[in-house]
């Protein structure tokens, strides 16, 4: 009876995740599947696009590990400490990559657009375009070392944390200050870097359009176009992530 119960409860949080596995799954492997070929038979690849094919398989990745760990809590398979651990090492690995990933994407473009001729600027955006690799795996190094730091303070918290007892209503266990911290640092400061990154995206193509439409006077409505679609992309990709981010906060909530 209380299987069922619970069952019920989980079927809202999982056609919300159901949903937003559906979307993501798609839309990444299509990004990943468009140019990712061409970069690894060794033909040209524009900077911009490496990263958007790395940006992709992180999120690809990144759904898969969130799925195997939501199957495996409600199927009540999360008891087990080390499966759970290594699944949340690299969700939350491949999480902040991506983050990075998008960052870095972001920065690379306002170099690329912005028209400042300062001799550092310059200097800086060639530096970061004919060493992208170095910077892709030190984000990627830093990215991996966060993920290793949250998982060792989670576990050492856990340690002296009281169980979940849900014969007890009165019973308030440790675990929601496990989960306000698991909520802030896992959710909460990826969102806001991702915020950062749309926002600066968003503003970089927006003002690179305003500066083509005084520049250029027979611009084509095929280029204005292109832009408008990468906009609202950059938007449904936030979307995206900004479900995610809910769902994974409604999954601890519900946990708890």
């Amino acid at each position: 009876m209380t299987s069922t119960k619970y069952l019920v409860h989980d079927i809202p949080f999982l056609v919300v995740f159901l949903f937003v596995f559906i979307i993501g799954f798609t839309l990444n492997l299509f990004l990943a599947a468009v140019d990712f070929p061409d970069w690894l038979k060794g033909r040209k690849v524009k900077a911009s696009v490496k990263i958007q094919c790395v940006l992709a398989l992180s999120r690809f990745f990144l759904l898969c590990f969130s799925l195997m760990q939501v199957l495996m809590s409600v199927s009540g398979q999360d008891e087990e400490l080390i499966i759970n651990s290594i699944l949340t090492f690299f969700n939350i690995s491949v999480n902040y990559t991506g983050l990075w990933y998008l960052t870095l994407w972001s920065v690379l473009f306002f170099l690329k657009i912005a028209d400042r001729m300062h001799a550092l600027f310059i200097r800086l955006k060639v530096v970061m375009t004919r060493r992208l690799m170095c910077f892709t795996v030190g984000v990627t190094i830093i990215a991996f070392g966060s993920a290793v730091l949250h998982v060792w303070g989670l576990e050492s918290a856990l340690k002296d944390a009281q169980p979940r007892n849900v014969t007890n209503a009165a019973c308030k266990p440790l675990f929601s200050v496990l989960i306000l911290y698991s909520v802030a640092t896992g959710n909460s400061g990826p969102f806001i870097i991702y915020s950062v990154s749309f926002i600066m995206l968003v503003t970089s193509l927006c003002r690179h359009m305003i500066q083509m439409r005084s520049s250029v006077v027979g611009l084509s409505k095929s280029n204005l176009d292109s832009y408008y679609v990468a906009i609202k992309t950059l938007a449904v990709c936030y979307l995206i992530f900004g479900l995610q981010v809910g769902a994974n906060v409604l999954g601890s909530t519900y946990l708890s």
